[in-house]
């Protein structure tokens, strides 16, 4: 190092100096903010088979898509799937996008595992992104059987 009489750095090696730690010091403060932007992304990130699950919980839980509703106390039967609602009009009612960006959204294939009947939405291409496997219970002319529905969901083509 080359000294000036008092013991101090060198005008221009000072200058070198102060530019080398500003550098350093701004790439340490745009890291943290990044690590700290990234880390806030991570922690409200929502998988998508959430979204996929919250969708069909809306087709076996509503009585105007294809849940069970008793007629006489209007009580409807959670996770119950009436027979006769389970065709392709009362999906497409239940389940409407609209036809600029149907293809964008998500789009269902529904079979009932024991009684091998299926449903799908208008825009369900076989282009399968994560399969979702629930229990059921099926009500038709007044039984009640346990099944398994299978939803096949495609995310966008």
């Amino acid at each position: 190092m080359i000294f000036t009489r008092k013991a101090q750095f060198s005008p221009a090696r000072k200058q070198i100096y102060f530019l080398v730690i500003g550098f350093v010091m701004t790439m340490i403060l745009f890291g943290a903010f990044f690590m700290m932007n990234k880390f806030r992304n991570d922690l409200t990130k929502y998988p998508d088979e959430l979204k996929g699950s919250l969708i069909y919980k809306r087709f076996v839980n509503n009585p105007t898509c294809l849940a069970y509703q008793e007629t006489e106390s209007k009580r409807v039967f959670t996770n119950t799937i009436d027979m006769s609602k389970f065709n392709e009009a009362r999906i497409q009612s239940c389940y409407n996008l609209s036809e600029e960006h149907d293809y964008d959204e998500y789009n269902f294939k529904m079979v009932l595992y024991n009684t091998q009947k299926s449903l799908k939405t208008n825009n369900y291409y076989n282009r399968t992104h994560y399969t979702g496997y629930y229990d059921v219970l099926i009500y038709d002319q007044g039984n009640i059987t346990k099944d398994q529905l299978i939803l096949y969901v495609q995310k966008e083509i």
